[in-house]
């Protein structure tokens, strides 16, 4: 509390921030950010750190002077930010310069084009409202359309606190983005004193803070009533769930990793009722179909894939590759239904 007390402070003492200590803060969101959402630190993101993630940020943008720094930032914002909210990525092996390393070069270039954005709102009266709507947005914007890529968005980090989430069924997710990043925002506004005058009297502190506290108390009551409301079951379905167990990308040891997805799925359906699906994770089928059958015809060795299919007592849909373009051997990543006629 003490190190809070004495960096306000010292933000408060001057009317800007070095663009290096600037730089600083932003790599400190950039952290703070990705720890706030699921990871293997903590499994369900964590509250406490998503309310403050974007604090140092907020204080980094609203010191600067210069678009052209501000950009810079992004860029900086953008590539860490990136790289450990999606590090997953780089165990592609050979793909991972696609997977990785495109998605860190496109949210450098969408986070230099977001601060400028961001800074806009650095003389407005309410400019903590300014970056929550400018935030959600960016985060709406990210996740829609052809390069939609929803996973880093700051609503990720309250997925354990049931009440605040159920507005997600009116407003979406970006509802929560919103609160999230205005809780942020308003807390930064409390600690920091960058800005005019206008920015730093009482009266405003009260307002946004009155208007963030009515939004999350609508939002508490209405997440309280919702999870007492009971909701009729229309229909239900028996799906079995099998997810690879092993490194699919290993070098040599697909055949191997199919055949051992294959036999934990056979341990699960052969002495129970017959499902009405079964399900197979992301990417497991990895030779598109049905242009390499006679590979599946062949392997696994022991158990070749379209054997299996044919003892399933029900469709099986797996992530897989297919071809889209057999002259230029394009491929994409594809949810294939098989039925037991390995069809």
């Amino acid at each position: 509390m003490n190190s809070i007390v004495a960096y306000t402070r010292f933000i408060n003492s001057k009317r800007s921030l070095t663009f290096s200590g600037a730089l600083i803060l932003t790599l400190l969101s950039s952290i703070l950010l990705p720890l706030s959402l699921p990871n293997p630190v903590f499994a369900y993101g964590s509250p406490f750190i998503g309310i403050i993630a974007l604090i140092p940020l907020y204080f980094a943008i609203y010191s600067q002077d210069s678009i052209k720094k501000i950009s810079l930032m992004g860029l900086v914002f953008g590539a860490v930010s990136t790289a450990l909210g999606n590090f997953w990525l780089a165990f592609f092996q050979d793909f991972s310069v696609w997977t990785l390393g495109g998605a860190v070069l496109g949210y450098m270039a969408y986070n230099a084009l977001l601060f400028p954005f961001l800074f806009a709102g650095k003389e407005k009266k309410y400019r903590p409202l300014w970056f929550a709507i400018v935030w959600t947005a960016y985060e709406l914007l990210k996740s829609i359309g052809f390069l939609g890529y929803p996973w880093g968005l700051s609503a990720y980090s309250v997925t354990e606190i049931m009440p605040l989430i159920q507005i997600a069924d009116m407003f979406g997710v970006y509802a929560i983005s919103f609160i999230i990043v205005l809780a942020n925002s308003v807390i930064a506004e409390w600690l920091n004193g960058i800005g005019s005058n206008t920015l730093r009297t009482l009266p405003f502190k009260q307002g946004i803070t009155a208007f963030t506290a009515v939004i999350i108390c609508l939002t508490w009551i209405y997440g309280l009533v919702s999870l007492q409301r009971d909701i009729p079951v229309v229909a239900t379905i028996d799906v079995v769930l099998v997810q690879n167990d092993g490194d699919g990308w290993a070098p040599g040891k697909f055949w191997n990793q199919l055949e051992n997805t294959q036999n934990l799925t056979w341990q699960a359906v052969k002495d129970r009722p017959a499902p009405d699906l079964i399900v197979w994770s992301e990417t497991i089928l990895r030779y598109p179909l049905p242009d390499y059958s006679i590979y599946y015809q062949r392997n696994p060795e022991n158990w070749p894939f379209t054997n299996f299919l044919q003892s399933l007592p029900a469709p099986l849909l797996s992530g897989g590759a297919y071809m889209i373009d057999r002259d230029n051997f394009d491929m994409i990543n594809a949810a294939l239904l098989f039925n037991n006629n390995a069809r």
